[in-house]
């Protein structure tokens, strides 16, 4: 993910420091609207705006699972859901953040990488710019390629939006009761640590990440089969697959690129759910003699019930080349995307293809052209930032821009944010621009409502909050270890470096506003159909989501002053107005969860209600006579 400070004091619970060794990802509090931040100490509670920050940006660091960093680097520390991510390097040319601001970093480093719970491989000379969001570039605006599907009623809504990267916390307990039914798996596929001598020899079960640069140690035993079959069946999983781990390697001959795409169709059909499972020995054989790699039927049985769908091939643009290779970056690029597009499809036709999304956005436009109009279903972007840079419009006309620049059909492409989130509490950076300013439980709740509703309402089909649901990303106080919506309690055993220092942690499984907010929006919009912006002046912010058969309005005001908001094409004499962040102060004072959130009815006259609504976002929705 990304660079060490902001991220770790971004959850929306704590989880005591790292992931859930167990899963192999990640281990395991609302206020009145019409109302400002509390009265609460600015310790608890400061203001500061949220300035968008490119997860490319903040993923200068990446990151490797504590467990996984045992063995890997990452100061010992053991990662509790032993899974290695994608932690991500930041570009020279720049990041990915919230506010657009770039970041530059010498070499890459991997998010996930080998990690998945949360310690944070930061690649020495990267550099963790959190600046203002850029605009797109000229001509962005006219772009023709749009956003996700459209008709009249707006952006057509497929299917849940909501997911958590990764949502295996507890054992995804945590994202059962969220209510959300996406996790972007923090354990990558790296096809040198599954097929090390890149000649077939494939071993799921006992892949091997080499422990990082100047550690000692074997490396970290990884049993893919294992990670792959512990979802729950009503949980979609997302993954990633890439030929390299932060662009430690490339591709040395044509052979090797063979074997690659080999290695893709054998680990889809492995995990697609049919009965094609890639084998060419019998049991307890798979692909050579002797190397008892046939799934067990418990295996067999929970990918045929969940199967994966939707692969992403790597995490960055430059994870395919090696050493400083801005130069030639998005012909290798291009090039492992394509034979990972096409050896995905041989497997499974009906699975869908994401390119990588932690790069700064001007790293894509050559990628895009080297691909020319072919080779990918949807396209990824990353944002983090302060809680006021959460809106991606920009974002997405720069790339949307660049696509249509290079023969991609608007029909063609679907976009996703796989990484997107804004923390509570101080998080530390030496690499920074500028420091993150503190920011309080409400902070990051309303952060956390407006990131969600303003990427739908500009088309984004799937939004993923990382860093995990519960705190601790690893990576010694950077943004990723605070955007969790849960506490980590600042556990000992899973001690990041930073947690020693975080007197903001209120005890492990202490759950933040933001849980509970995003329990009440996931409640309120889920199962939308569509969704459409109808007010954006000055800060007065209004979606409408169509709700089957009726309607369901997010509305907020940035601008901080009483301007009265009216809505339109109300079908029934009431609405009720509900405050989508808990009436008090942190959430480990929410005793009823349920009664939390403040509300109003209010009359509809002639098809239109008015209402005031200041910065916390308000939920209206028509009452039924």
């Amino acid at each position: 993910m990304g660079p060490e400070g902001f991220f770790d004091q971004m959850g929306l619970v704590h989880n005591g420091l790292g992931e859930d060794p167990a899963s192999g990802i990640a281990a395991g509090t609302r206020e009145k609207a019409y109302t400002t931040d509390g009265l609460l100490a600015k310790s608890l509670q400061g203001k500061s705006t949220m300035k968008a920050i490119p997860l490319a940006l903040c993923i200068a660091a990446m990151f490797f699972l504590a467990t996984v960093f045992q063995a890997a680097g990452c100061r010992g520390d053991t990662v509790e859901n032993g899974s290695y991510g994608d932690a991500g390097a930041a570009s020279d040319s720049g990041g990915t953040p919230l506010d657009g601001a770039s970041t530059a970093q010498d070499g890459g480093s991997d998010d996930h990488g080998a990690g998945g719970d949360g310690a944070a491989d930061v690649s020495a000379g990267t550099d963790f710019d959190v600046g203002d969001v850029g605009s797109a570039d000229a001509g962005a605006s006219d772009a023709s390629l749009d956003a996700g599907q459209k008709d009249a009623g707006g952006h057509v809504i497929e299917g849940s939006p909501f997911g958590f990267h990764p949502g295996n916390a507890a054992g995804y307990s945590y994202l059962r009761d969220l209510g959300a039914v996406w996790s972007r798996e923090g354990t990558y596929t790296i096809w040198t640590w599954v097929d090390p001598n890149r000649n077939g020899g494939l071993s799921f079960k006992k892949a091997v990440a080499p422990p990082k640069e100047g550690m000692p140690g074997p490396g970290v035993a990884i049993d893919y089969d294992a990670i792959r079959a512990a979802p729950p069946e009503d949980v979609h999983i997302m993954t990633n697959v890439c030929p390299f781990r932060n662009g430690e390697s490339e591709f040395a001959t044509e052979a090797e690129k063979g074997a690659y795409a080999a290695f893709v169709t054998k680990m889809v059909e492995r995990y697609d759910g049919d009965t094609d499972l890639g084998c060419v020995e019998a049991p307890p054989d798979c692909y050579r003699l002797g190397n008892a790699e046939f799934p067990t039927a418990e295996t067999i049985a929970r990918l045929s019930a969940n199967p994966v769908k939707h692969w992403q091939m790597c995490n960055q643009v430059l994870d395919t080349c090696h050493d400083d290779c801005r130069a030639t970056h998005a012909a290798k690029f291009a090039e492992a995307q394509r034979l990972t597009y096409g050896a995905v499809k041989a497997a499974d036709p009906e699975a869908q293809v994401l390119m990588a999304g932690d790069s700064a956005k001007e790293e894509y436009p050559a990628v895009f052209s080297a691909l020319g109009g072919a080779g990918l279903d949807i396209v990824d972007f990353h944002r983090f930032g302060t809680e006021d840079g959460y809106d991606p419009g920009d974002h997405l006309a720069f790339l949307k821009a660049a696509l249509s620049g290079a023969g991609f059909g608007p029909e063609t492409i679907r976009f996703w944010i796989t990484e997107t989130g804004t923390y509570s509490g101080d998080p530390q950076d030496e690499r920074a621009e500028r420091d993150l300013p503190f920011q309080g439980e409400r902070q990051q709740a309303r952060g956390l409502i407006k990131l969600f509703v303003a990427a739908l309402g500009v088309g984004v089909e799937k939004v993923f909050w990382a860093w995990n649901i519960v705190e601790g990303f690893g990576c010694d106080c950077c943004i990723f270890d605070y955007t969790g919506l849960v506490y980590d309690g600042n556990d000992p055993a899973n001690a990041s470096g930073c947690d020693a220092k975080d007197p903001y942690d209120l005890g492990k499984g202490i759950k933040k506003l933001a849980y509970y907010s995003f329990q009440f929006m996931f409640d309120k919009l889920d199962g939308a159909t569509t969704v459409r912006e109808e007010t954006q002046e000055d800060g007065l912010r209004l979606f409408r989501f169509e709700m089957g058969g009726r309607a369901v309005w997010v509305a907020w005001n940035d601008a901080g002053d009483d301007r009265t908001l009216i809505i339109s094409g109300v079908g029934t004499e009431r609405v009720r107005a509900t405050e989508t962040i808990p009436g008090v102060e942190l959430g480990r004072d929410v005793v009823d969860p349920a009664g939390a959130f403040a509300q109003s009815e209010e009359n509809v006259s002639g098809g239109e209600v008015r209402l005031r609504p200041l910065d916390v976002p308000l939920i209206i929705e028509e009452i039924p006579e």
